[in-house]
């Protein structure tokens, strides 16, 4: 299937876990959606950063 890298956004070819209806994926890639060493490198840095942000919870959730 045709995509973009999530990266640089150059066009790629990814491959997908099926169509959509086979599993519960929804037809995600098996693999990071990059082109390069370079464009995976800075992917896993931003998960790595976005997995570290604390996620601050509304105050009516505070307290559960």
């Amino acid at each position: 299937m045709k995509s973009s890298c999530a990266i640089c956004e150059t066009e790629i070819e990814v491959q997908m876990c099926c169509s959509g209806h086979e599993c519960g994926c929804m037809g995600m890639p098996l693999e990071p959606p990059v082109c390069s060493n370079e464009c995976y490198d800075k992917y896993m840095e931003y998960r790595e950063k976005v997995k570290s942000t604390p996620v601050k919870l509304p105050d009516f959730l505070s307290d559960i």
